[in-house]
């Protein structure tokens, strides 16, 4: 249990962009979570209808409310899609996943027990071999642990609640390992900084850059380990052809202790 009051309302939301056979498993994964978030926002970046008819599937099979946000395929726009679905959230802690993550059933009970004010949390994942992820397409079976084939960073399918909760004490300032695959924030704290910065565009850094504006405005990290396992399906890399400029954008907000980006979430509110 935890010894700090937990989140009165959540949002989990999921960004896609058209691979709705992996954003079906995840919303599968969804509905058996043994703490259901107060609603499900499907954060899409443009993908086709067959996306929208998923969602339409799923809607009354889950008891949280599911909100599909699209925006017009512009390209890898990743900051700007977000940033629309915690403007639309009423969940005063944001649960932020990638619609390639399969959830464990207590993922979403494991992130409201690590939630404490002025931190966020930086969770794991597991990575899962190209063979098991065509398996898993084909069968729509999701039910993975320790001794699953075809399966990386195995130690992360373990849930050792005692362990969890010692390795998510300390409070960091550390850039290091950030993935925006398994994230969640308070979401006040990301309207305070302005949400994720939009001049990032393509694959690569919007997160490290909200990492480092959060830290400059005073929150701390918080790594979840040991819980809030998450599965990553295989797919093959995005482009980095935008790498060295949106990390130009992360390098002048760690140098000028940067917390409000001008290119924001405010412009939704």
């Amino acid at each position: 249990m935890t010894s700090h009051p937990t989140p009165e309302t959540s949002s989990l939301i999921i960004s896609t962009y058209n691979w709705p056979d992996a954003l079906n498993l995840v919303l599968k994964s969804a509905s058996i979570q043994s703490t259901q978030p107060d609603e499900i926002i499907i954060a899409d970046d443009g993908s086709s209808e067959e996306t929208c008819q998923l969602i339409k599937h799923w809607r009354p099979k889950l008891k949280p409310k599911l909100t599909h946000i699209w925006q017009e395929d512009d390209g890898f726009q990743l900051a700007r899609i977000r940033n629309k679905a915690i403007a639309a959230a009423s969940g005063d802690y944001i649960i932020s996943i990638d619609g390639d993550m399969v959830l464990s059933p207590y993922f979403v009970e494991d992130h409201l027990n690590a939630a404490k004010p002025e931190t966020f949390v930086q969770g794991g994942r597991v990575m899962i071999g190209p063979k098991m992820t065509r398996h898993m397409l084909k069968t729509e079976k999701i039910d993975l642990h320790f001794f699953s084939p075809d399966i990386g960073n195995r130690k992360n399918t373990l849930k050792i609640e005692a362990l969890s909760r010692f390795l998510a004490k300390p409070e960091t300032t550390s850039l290091v390992r950030i993935r925006g695959c398994n994230q969640a924030f308070w979401r006040q704290q990301l309207i305070a900084i302005n949400g994720f910065n939009e001049n990032i565009v393509g694959w690569g850094k919007e997160d490290s850059d909200l990492f480092t504006r959060l830290i400059n405005a005073g929150y701390k990290r918080r790594n979840l380990k040991f819980g809030g396992l998450a599965y990553h399906l295989h797919h093959r890399q995005a482009s980095r052809d935008n790498d060295q400029f949106n990390n130009s954008i992360f390098q002048a907000a760690i140098k000028n202790r940067t917390i409000k980006c001008e290119n924001g979430i405010d412009k939704y509110l």
